[in-house]
């Protein structure tokens, strides 16, 4: 009897890990079942012997225009400068900088503040 409470007791504490265990063993069964029922079905995968083939079931075979010109167009590259800073904002991104009188200034080509030449 003290064996049977120090059982229960231990699967109160870890009632998940037991759950989990059920679940899996479920699991576990149910991929058994239908393995061997799959391997009592014979012809799953055979081919129909005997039928003939028409002019009704040929295959729709869609335009390839679309996809050929597609293809031509990965020919024509973008080209693109990264070691130009202020061409390009991932490398080099746009400066805002506050006025005296609260508004932002854009700064692109970096001659935008300072002095002049």
């Amino acid at each position: 009897m003290e064996q049977l409470k120090k059982l229960l007791g231990l699967a109160q504490q870890h009632y998940e890990k037991v759950v989990l265990g059920l679940a899996l063993a479920a699991l576990g069964l149910a991929g058994l079942m239908l393995a061997a029922q799959k391997e009592g079905k014979s012809g799953f995968g055979q081919i129909r012997v005997g039928r003939e083939r028409t002019q009704d079931h040929i295959l729709y075979q869609p335009g390839l225009e679309r996809l050929l010109g597609g293809l031509a167009k990965r020919h024509q590259w973008v080209q693109v400068d990264f070691r130009k800073g202020h061409l390009h904002n991932l490398f080099g991104p746009v400066k805002w900088q506050m006025r005296p009188d609260h508004t932002l200034l854009k700064i692109e080509l970096g001659t935008e503040v300072g002095p002049r030449p």
